[in-house]
């Protein structure tokens, strides 16, 4: 998938295109001359950043860059798909489950949406890292569910104090916190709107948060590029939205049989009510990744699960089966397809290596 990205075709406003333009900003600068060049920069990603600047003393063609970012958010995805069998469904692993979740993956993931390169990709950490075990020491995972996603792009940080908060809560007051949430959905840009005033009064971090709120409310984004094709966001991503949490109340009746199933379990819910309430800003585009994830997991780990009804099981199993069908008129539809270079299905690998993907085949 490294390739992928390397002979990706970008759109004109991808954000992969301001990347290969900074990429070739620091080929042939010293590092002194390099952290000169990010204090032009309004969003400074200093490790991101670093990471071209080392790369572009091997390799000078920017579309290196497409590799990096391809290549680290399919091996995430690759390793998440592992977790799911690893963690929540120890000895359910064989060819044709694997290759359901697999598929199911696939055709909610639109192709270019590793092309902005930090958010995608600290969607796929935070996935990875939720559905990691634990291990002896929880306390260290769930630091680094709090600060790394969020490092690599802000918009995680919420979601990972709505992780914590699921935790740690106890039933009771996890219940009036997910409540809370739902009920405040009406009401989320007034709050944010009130939020961003006072923020913009207090200098500094104040202004911090205030553009963050600023950029995922109020400017005029393109939710397609996170979306893809209507079909897909209509006809597959809404209903797994919805339909979750109605199997969420079927299933709590169910005993959990592992500590971190029923950590998930209890996300589920929450990030239910955290996307809801975010529904009306950008945010719930930038983040509908991990509720397409989670849930698909959650439904197949369900699906496994025993005391299960058959008419439940069979039930899943049919939207799973359209959930993979949708890969075909979402690709066509969207027309994302475009994004695809043909060269990746007949030239060698050296050909692929030393193909340069110029401005005029930007769509």
């Amino acid at each position: 998938m490294g390739l992928f990205g390397y002979t990706f075709i970008p759109g004109r406003e991808f954000d992969i295109v301001q990347h290969y333009a900074l990429f070739e900003s620091f080929l042939n600068t010293s590092f002194s001359e390099f952290l000169v060049l990010l204090t032009y920069n309004n969003q400074p990603d200093f490790i991101l950043y670093t990471l071209y600047w080392i790369v572009g003393k091997v390799i000078d063609n920017s579309q290196i860059v497409g590799f990096i970012g391809a290549f680290s958010f399919y091996y995430l995805f690759v390793l998440i798909i592992d977790n799911i069998f690893k963690n929540y469904l120890p000895g359910k692993r064989n060819f044709r489950s694997y290759m359901l979740l697999f598929f199911m993956f696939m055709a909610c993931t639109v192709p270019y949406i590793f092309s902005g390169m930090r958010n995608g990709n600290a969607v796929m950490l935070f996935i990875f890292l939720l559905t990691n075990k634990d291990g002896k020491r929880p306390y260290v995972k769930d630091i680094l569910i709090l600060l790394l996603p969020g490092l690599v792009h802000f918009s995680l940080f919420p979601i990972s104090i709505v992780y914590l908060l699921s935790k740690y809560l106890n039933k009771r007051i996890y219940f009036i916190f997910c409540s809370v949430l739902i009920l405040l959905t009406p009401f989320t840009l007034s709050i944010l709107t009130y939020l961003h005033d006072v923020f913009k009064t207090m200098g500094g971090i104040g202004n911090f948060f205030a553009s963050k709120i600023e950029s995922y409310v109020f400017l005029d984004k393109n939710f397609g590029m996170y979306f893809g094709a209507g079909f897909r966001y209509y006809l597959v991503e809404l209903p797994l939205f919805f339909l979750t949490p109605l199997l969420w109340k079927y299933a709590d009746r169910e005993k959990r049989t592992s500590k971190s199933e029923e950590v998930l379990h209890k996300f589920v819910l929450a990030f239910f009510a955290y996307s809801l309430c975010t529904i009306q800003t950008f945010l719930f585009a930038r983040n509908h990744m991990v509720f397409a994830y989670i849930y698909m997991s959650y439904w197949l780990i369900l699906y496994f699960s025993k005391g299960v009804d058959l008419s439940v099981k069979q039930g899943i199993l049919l939207f799973s089966g359209f959930i993979i069908i949708s890969i075909i008129p979402s690709w066509i539809m969207g027309q994302e397809y475009v994004v695809i270079n043909s060269k990746l299905f007949y030239s060698s690998l050296y050909e692929l290596l030393n193909t340069k993907v110029t401005e005029n085949q930007y769509w």
